[in-house]
């Protein structure tokens, strides 16, 4: 043996045995003495990715490769850190170079189905999985796989049947088990969906929040809210570190009309998810997925605060990042369209992308929000007599509660919502929009209106800021028995008076209607020819400040045509707010 050949093997024991820094010396002296020490190269760069050090181990294997291009393992390894790092598309074709040199495997066919999947080619990454099925039954991982596709894509049957097959050959696979619990609970099995929640709630390792919010949900539909509060709770305290813990408990309080508590628990959850700086949840889709028009809003937003002197700290480098992010996806990406985020876009964005940098005060006021003079039984009145109800009203708000509304959302990052193909963004009640204020509104409006709203609870409520060159919300209804929907920019934004608000159809969604049939873009043309056959009447509202339209949510309704000045505190906001069931309605 030489000497280099004992060296290498005492740096192999070093590796092994977890002293990395010992290791890593080792290796690195003998790549000094021979830089073309093929092996060092590769398990230094392995050893790197270890430290999570990806771009050294990148480095450090592209390197090895280029000196031994045929090495199986070595390729192996390349792919695997390409894929860990981001870089999706160099892991994909790596992936296909392994298979070309050294056959068929069903490890490669998984890690290239796994690399397909996470880039968004899941009919590629379902085919992968099928084809390592096929090869090998019993490969319960690929199986979950699989199932999770179906599953996200509805064929809950389908995926039912691959979580009871991976059960079968690893019974106490917790992913199986709450795999054939969500499902069973979609196929009409709930007695069989409960039991294997049930159980996969005993299973479940400290933090792992995911059967307890299976379960929770589970009983919400099955009308058992009791239940459902239970579970959510003890949801947070065995995973009190876990945003959905508390946002599912926040949901559930909500629902049963706790809305302050609900609150308390959003609030707990928002401050685990969205601190700057924090690491948390990186590796879910809203820290990764964005769109063209997110990632202006967020730049213009950091610009505005600075330009007004609103800002709470110097975000001239927030600032730059955006701006170099846009300037390199604005070639890569198409207007309107939600993508993720490029490795090195995501390493820029990272600490503050999707991060509450600040938020606005904004507490009830003495005296209410709601204008004193709206005229309750006028107001009823007109709603009543359309018939399905609708009716708008004029100086909704109180000055001082515009202001300050406005105020709060112009000066407030908690635009995270960037899912929307039209580019607009969006703030909820559950993550960050939920100021007093806001809460105050809602509740006057019940007190004011008890003909309207009757017992009916806020259910669900949001901000959406929309792009100046964008189009809005399409035809759809919502899931609930009254709509509120108020317009908080200055009239003199918008650029045609007459336009720029709401069309509302007078017709109502059928009753045996789900929210997919009426709340999926997908099926426009099915309720287009609903409402021409029916003789609906479209009736448009034009945007104007401080306006507000109610109505009866089972009415079809889309945002009108948008043209509003350039400047971020030009921006379309309209808030809304849903109150009560649909089918309690």
């Amino acid at each position: 043996m030489t000497d280099a050949e004992s060296a290498l093997d005492a740096a192999l024991a070093h590796h092994r045995a977890g002293r990395l820094d010992d290791a890593a010396t080792a290796y690195e002296r003998l790549i000094a003495e021979n830089p073309r020490n093929v092996r060092a190269l590769h398990y230094l760069g392995a050893l790197e990715n270890q430290r999570r050090r990806p771009a050294r181990a990148l480095e450090l294997l592209g390197q090895a490769r280029r000196l031994a291009p045929r090495n199986p393992s070595l390729l192996s390894d390349l792919a695997t850190v390409s894929m860990t790092a981001g870089r999706l598309a160099e892991a994909t074709q790596l992936w296909y170079d392994l298979i070309d040199l050294a056959g068929e495997h069903p490890d490669v066919r998984f890690n290239l189905g796994l690399t397909l999947e996470r880039r968004g080619f899941l009919e590629q990454a379902e085919g992968e999985y099928r084809r390592v099925l096929k090869a090998d039954p019993s490969y319960v991982k690929a199986a979950l796989r699989l199932a999770g596709i179906l599953e996200g894509r509805g064929e809950s049957a389908e995926a039912g049947e691959l979580y009871e097959e991976a059960r079968t050959h690893h019974p106490d696979s917790f992913e199986a088990l709450l795999g054939v619990g969500r499902t069973a609970g979609k196929t009409g099995q709930p007695d069989r969906a409960r039991e294997a929640l049930d159980r996969a709630v005993t299973m479940a390792p400290a933090g792992e929040a995911r059967a307890h919010l299976s379960l929770s949900r589970l009983l919400e539909e099955q009308g058992d809210t009791e239940g459902a509060l239970a579970v959510a709770q003890d949801g947070t305290a065995h995973s009190p570190r876990h945003d959905l813990a508390w946002r599912q408990l926040g949901q559930v309080l909500k629902r049963a009309g706790r809305l302050d508590d609900a609150v308390g628990a959003f609030g707990k959850a928002h401050a685990l998810l969205r601190t700057p700086g924090s690491s948390y949840g990186l590796e879910r889709p809203e820290f990764r997925r964005t769109t063209l028009g997110k990632l202006r809003h967020a730049r213009e937003q950091l610009e505005y605060l600075a330009a007004t002197g609103a800002a709470d700290r110097d975000y001239s480098g927030e600032i730059a990042d955006y701006a170099a992010v846009l300037e390199t996806t604005a070639g890569a990406a198409r207007e309107g369209t939600v993508f993720n985020l490029a490795a090195d876009d995501l390493g820029r964005l990272r600490k503050h992308y999707n991060r509450c940098l600040q938020r606005r005060e904004a507490p009830a006021l003495d005296g209410g929000a709601l204008n004193p003079d709206l005229d309750a039984a006028d107001i009823t009145g007109r709603y009543l007599a359309t018939g399905p109800g609708i009716v708008w009203i004029d100086d909704f708000l109180r000055p001082e509660a515009l202001e300050a509304l406005r105020t709060y959302l112009l000066e407030s990052t908690i635009w995270y919502d960037a899912e929307h193909p039209n580019g607009y963004v969006g703030t909820y009640l559950h993550d960050g929009f939920d100021c007093p204020l806001i809460r105050q509104v809602a509740a006057e409006l019940r007190q004011r209106l008890p003909d309207i709203f009757g017992e009916s609870p806020l259910l669900q409520l949001w901000a959406y800021q929309y792009d100046s060159r964008l189009s809005g919300i399409d035809m759809h209804a919502d899931f609930a028995a009254v709509n509120v929907n108020f317009w908080i920019t200055p009239d003199e934004a918008n650029l045609d008076p007459e336009s720029g608000g709401m069309v509302v159809w007078d017709v109502e969604a059928p009753a045996d209607w789900d929210f997919t049939r009426y709340n999926t873009a997908g099926k426009k043309q099915e309720i287009l020819d609903f409402l021409e056959a029916e003789g609906a009447r479209p009736i448009r509202i034009p945007h104007r400040q401080n306006r507000v339209v109610i109505f009866n949510s089972d009415l079809f309704h889309r945002t009108d045509d948008i043209r509003f000045r350039e400047g971020f505190e030009n921006r379309r906001i309209n808030v809304t707010m849903l109150y009560g069931r649909r089918h309690d309605a």
